[in-house]
């Protein structure tokens, strides 16, 4: 546990103490000796003609001498290290070789010397590679950290300074670091290097393209069908017009486009960057650039565009229903607003009578007069839109085609899928109910769900608010009118002259076409008319004698009990003398006098 603990806690880029081998008289068993114990490997091999005392370095712990490294198992050859006759990566890490997917049977070798994880690192001056270094894990399995393979980079540019090895310049030592780190970032970041050739086949590809597209480097190579096994359909024809017409300009191809995972089937977003390669002689060669995995970058823009989108919506639904006192228009502007929120194709809005137990659609929009006119049996229930209403529950449905619980005739003869059901509710009290439609199925996500259940309940507020607004309206009103009435009173004594005074606030207040005043006799026996207006009520109307009977239904019931009695049907009573008195009315409102317990 000691040994791992220390080796997880190794940290920088001059990992390396170089005073330890410099010195020596064999730099390269010293060297693989202090590069064996700072990183706790069981075996270090190293071939550099720039080190003192040999070409070929080599160290083990007692552990690793059980099988020493075969001098044959990698060798340099025509500017590059291979094994056998396969040339091998500059830089190549492996955690773990019974998962890793090695070339040819070189698992098979490793596994034969017990070696469980192993990196091969490239010693270069410029371009030119001059050694490799390679370690061997065998008692235990090792994950490589970045900062230890960035040792090794460091490791290359001071093995390959002038005081070390045969000597370059400034230039082209950091032009070579330059170079290996780039390798570097190819192997271990979310970056592919690919260079094509004029036909736009792959002719050499670098990175980790397993984990990023899914498919194996040789797969991709010179295969004619890569590019439509790799890139999303939509994004194809696109880029094959960006492609062709910045080959002819000769410009550098910028583009993020959408890949399919060869494995998992996963959409990924990749950012490109390509320049067109051409000869001296002006002929195109192929294309070399890069892609880079931007897919967290991506889904993290989508998230905030989202988010954003649903602020705005409610910014604008806030500032729909600011000023509306009417909750029909109070209702309209929120879903409208919701609608263009969550992209929907059509939907209503309906409110809640809860003595009547009935439901009224208030605001639609996109729904055809049939649709509208066939949705009594969703209002008057069982549907999805009472139980919202009448339980409060909330629906995200993907296609209310096949919902068992809704009319899916309707929804068909309208062509609506995808649905969202969401009551609108102020204070633990449902008003009614918002209903979304879209054409496709699947059309909302749970986003859409959250942003019209915060709008319902900020529209069921505005609708509240809109009916306090009416309701202390009338209350002003009521007073205004009584305040009227008894500035009047104050100033007029006989009957005749406060009907006078009187008829006219009543009449202004109310909007009323027709109007009489008729005040009870003494004995109680009949009615006697003040005062009047409207058409067909001058003159004798305001002498008129009523007889106040049972046979009097109206007036009997109004005397009788000293309430108001509001009729929605005259019609039905044009045979009684109230009735006649008035003429042909579309309501008729009668309310009694009372002082001290009696109808004046």
């Amino acid at each position: 546990m000691k040994g791992r603990e220390s080796r997880d806690t190794v940290g920088t880029k001059n990992l390396f103490d170089r005073g330890a081998w410099e010195h020596a008289e064999n730099q390269a068993d010293a060297l693989a000796q202090v590069i064996c114990e700072t990183l706790q490997c069981d075996e270090v091999g190293l071939v550099f003609s720039g080190l003192r005392g040999g070409t070929v370095g080599w160290y083990a712990t007692p552990e690793g001498r059980k099988a020493p490294v075969d001098s044959d198992l990698f060798t340099l050859q025509d500017g590059s290290i291979r094994y056998r006759d396969l040339k091998c990566p500059l830089s190549l890490v492996v955690h773990d070789i019974q998962r890793a997917r090695l070339p040819g049977d070189l698992a098979i070798a490793l596994s034969s010397r017990d070696v469980r994880s192993f990196g091969l690192f490239p010693i270069r001056r410029d371009k030119a590679l001059l050694g490799y270094i390679v370690c061997y894990y065998k008692r235990s399995f090792h994950r490589w950290k970045s900062e230890e393979i960035e040792a090794f980079v460091a490791l290359s540019e001071a093995l390959t300074e002038p005081k070390v090895s045969s000597g370059s310049s400034p230039k082209g030592r950091q032009e070579g670091a330059f170079r290996s780190q780039y390798q570097r970032l190819a192997s271990h970041g979310n970056i592919v290097i690919i260079t094509t050739d004029n036909e736009f086949r792959v002719t050499d590809v670098f990175g980790n393209t397993e984990a990023l597209l899914g498919i194996a480097p040789g797969s991709m190579r010179g295969s004619p069908d890569v590019w439509s096994r790799i890139l999303d359909p939509r994004d194809v024809p696109h880029l094959t017009r960006r492609i062709m017409r910045l080959r002819r300009d000769r410009t550098e191809l910028r583009e993020e486009v959408r890949v399919v995972h060869g494995r998992t089937g996963q959409l990924r977003w990749i950012m490109l960057r390509a320049l067109p390669q051409f000869s001296t002689e002006g002929a195109f060669l192929g294309w070399e650039g890069f892609g880079v995995d931007i897919t967290d970058r991506r889904d993290a823009q989508d998230r905030l565009l989202g988010q954003n989108r649903r602020l705005e919506a409610l910014f604008e639904i806030a500032r729909a229903l600011h000023g509306s006192r009417d909750a029909a228009a109070v209702t309209f502007k929120g879903l409208s607003a919701v609608a263009r929120a969550t992209q929907s194709d059509c939907g209503y809005a309906c409110f809640f009578d809860r003595d009547s137990n009935s439901v009224d659609v208030v605001a639609a929009i996109g729904l055809s007069e049939r649709y509208i006119d066939a949705m009594t049996p969703v209002l008057k229930g069982p549907s999805l839109l009472r139980d919202a209403i009448e339980k409060g529950e909330q629906f995200l449905i993907d296609n209310i085609q096949v919902e068992p619980r809704a009319a899916q005739e309707l929804a068909r003869s309208e062509g609506v899928r995808a649905t969202i059901v969401m009551p609108m509710s102020a204070d633990n009290e449902v008003q009614g109910a918002m209903v979304l439609f879209k054409r496709e199925a699947y059309g909302y996500q749970q986003e859409d769900f959250e942003l019209v259940s915060a709008a319902t309940a900020q529209i069921a507020l505005a609708i509240r608010q809109a009916e306090m607004f009416e309701i202390q309206r009338r209350q002003s009103e009521s007073l205004r009118s009584l305040y009227k009435v008894s500035r009047e009173l104050a100033k007029y004594r006989s009957t005749v002259e406060f009907a006078e005074r009187i008829l006219p606030i009543v009449r202004d207040e109310f909007a009323l076409k027709k109007g009489w005043l008729g005040s009870v006799n003494e004995q109680g026996s009949f009615l006697v008319g003040r005062a009047s207006f409207g058409e067909s009520l001058q003159g004798g109307s305001q002498d008129e004698h009523i007889e106040i009977t049972q046979a009097d239904k109206l007036l009997y019931k109004v005397v009788s009990t000293q309430r108001p009695l509001v009729i929605s049907q005259p019609d039905a009573y044009s045979e009684e003398p109230i009735a006649q008195v008035l003429g042909e009315t579309s309501s008729l409102v009668i309310v009694p006098m009372v002082a001290i317990g009696q109808v004046t």
